[in-house]
This record gives C-alpha cells, structure tokens and sequence, in this order.
C-alpha cells in the first residue's frame, strides 16, 4: 500500500490520469498537490519528510518493494568495479528480487584479460533490455529473466555465478565470478566466458580449486533448471513491472563500500 513516500509517483500518476481526460499539470502543480493532499505546507516540506524517511536503515531491515537500491560488485582489492541502481520487487528472508529496466543508472568497468586490468568504472545505461534478477540468500548465484527492453517479452534466462550478496544499508554487495550461462526461451542452456574464469585463475584472481567450485554451483543451476524447480517453474517470465515506478538513479555515494559481515 502507498504512503507518504510513494509522493512522486502518485503525483505522475495523477499527472497522467487528469492528461486522458484533457486536463493538464505541470511536474511542480501535480507535486504541489500531493504535497496539499498529506497535510503539509508545499513541496519542500513533504520532500524533506521523505528524505528523511529514506535514510539508510539497518543492513537486516526488509526493502518496501519500489524502493531503489545499489547493487555493488566489488574486487578483491576492495574497489567497486560496477554498479547499478535497481527497484525492490520483493525481499523476503530467503529471496531478495530486484529489476533493473531500460535505461537504469550503472557503473562499469572494461577488463583487458590480456592484463588483468580493469578501466573504470565509468558512468553508462542499461541499453537493450530490461533485467528482473533472483537472488536466493546464501547462494553463489543470481539469475536473471531479460526481456526486451521497455516493457517488452521474455528473451530469455541469464545466470551470473556471484558471490553470495551481502546486506548493506543501501544495497547488496557481491562479486561477479566469471563465468556465465545463458538459458533460451526453449530451456537450452550454454556456458558462457569460460575462457575468463580460465582466465582468472592464470591471473591470481582465485585458484583451481574456487575455480571448480563456481563451476559446480553452476551444474547445481542447470540441475534445478532440468527438474524445473525455482526459480523456473515460476511466473517470472510473464512478470511485468508497475508502470508507476521510475527510471532508477544512482546515489552520490555508490563508489563506497559500507561495511558488512
């Protein structure tokens, strides 16, 4: 149920819903409504009461779906190498869901895996699709059901064998591990960038033996795939996003890593 903090999209939505019938508003006249409709002065005044409202919790408090926030992905020597903004679906104790659509803030960096070094991160745009990712807790993986982008079908299943996330007051925290699979719409599935998590290992980045486990976590996947347990036996490719929610936008502090366990 909205609140005093769903201010912005309530005010688009009024927006938009006087605009079909032939009325206008500017952004500010529908915001200063709003502002009117909770009991307070102005704009200002209710905008202040919602930053306030949004400041960083606890890293175990639950995220209200809509709410935006930071996913990190930070190198072992501690640096963010990329990062995105993405909106709250739903975050339960055991799964934590989170979509990152067209256009959405990011962060990233290129790698040379000649070298092993990174360039970045630099500022950049979802392009292409938009991103509904699962992330069961504890597990070494997260996996993605894309579509394209605006709004658009099902393409297909993307797996990025990570790092278990971490909590953080304004996000998650994890690490990409290399190595990829991508699952087609007709459930046909194929490893992807197996020569990077070679490739990694060469480098120092982890050894053999972590290696061959990210690897195993990944058969565990195609495993859960192949007897069609979750998260593909759910509804998740016919999921669509609320129309109200915005494009999301980075904070000013995603190059710091909070502290977690």
């Amino acid at each position: 149920m909205r609140d005093f903090r769903d201010a912005k999209l309530m005010a688009a939505s009024l927006k938009k819903a006087l605009a079909a019938q032939g009325l206008s508003l500017t952004h500010s006249q529908s915001l200063e409504a709003m502002a009117k409709a909770f009991g307070v002065d102005n704009w200002n005044v209710l905008a202040a009461q919602i930053e306030a409202a949004r400041r960083p919790r606890p890293a175990g408090a639950a995220w209200r779906p809509g709410e935006v926030i930071v996913v990190r992905h930070v190198h072992q020597d501690g640096k963010v190498w990329s990062a995105n903004a993405a909106i709250v679906v739903e975050d339960r104790p055991t799964r934590l869901v989170l979509y990152a659509p067209l256009d959405g803030a990011m962060q990233v960096s290129s790698v040379d895996w000649a070298t092993g070094t990174f360039e970045g991160p630099r500022p950049q745009r979802r392009h292409t699709t938009d991103a509904l990712t699962i992330l069961t807790t504890g597990a070494g993986h997260a996996v993605t059901a894309m579509f394209h982008g605006g709004g658009g079908p099902f393409i297909c299943w993307y797996v990025d064998l990570q790092e278990p996330f971490h909590r953080v007051p304004d996000g998650i925290v994890t690490c990409d591990q290399s190595l990829d699979i991508v699952i087609g719409e007709d459930r046909r599935w194929r490893w992807k960038d197996e020569d990077h998590l070679a490739r990694s290992v060469e480098l120092g980045w982890r050894t053999q033996g972590q290696a061959d486990a990210i690897r195993r976590e990944g058969e565990g996947v195609i495993a859960a795939l192949e007897r069609g347990a979750a998260p593909f036996n759910g509804p998740w490719p016919t999921w669509r996003a609320d129309a109200d929610w915005p494009v999301p936008e980075l904070p000013e502090g995603w190059a710091s890593v909070p502290a977690y366990d």
